[in-house]
């Protein structure tokens, strides 16, 4: 499945639902809590081997959010891998 996460409060909640072989992209203001220094980045890491998660590089810069600034863990995409990973998993989740 993939896991489409657009606020913060829902970034908290993707967690207790993913599953081995998701992925999840995160957009918009739920950028804000990938620094790698904060606790949710954290909660992500027992998930590194078996999720995989992402975030839209357009989102990081319209923020300010340094690619440095990320957990090692959260690969930064562009629209076109973006697109990929939809055509990929057949079941979308969107949570906003």
């Amino acid at each position: 499945m993939l896991h489409l996460v657009f606020t913060h409060n829902q970034a908290q909640q993707v967690l207790k639902f993913i599953k081995e072989s998701d992925a999840v992209v995160f957009l918009e203001n739920s950028t804000l809590s990938l620094n790698k220094q904060g606790c949710f980045s954290d909660a992500l890491g027992p998930w590194a081997n078996q999720v995989k998660f992402y975030v839209l590089a357009p989102d990081i810069q319209l923020r300010g959010i340094g690619t440095q600034t990320l957990a090692s863990h959260i690969d930064i995409i562009d629209y076109v891998e973006f697109v990929g990973l939809t055509q990929q998993h057949e079941v979308t989740k969107t949570w906003s």
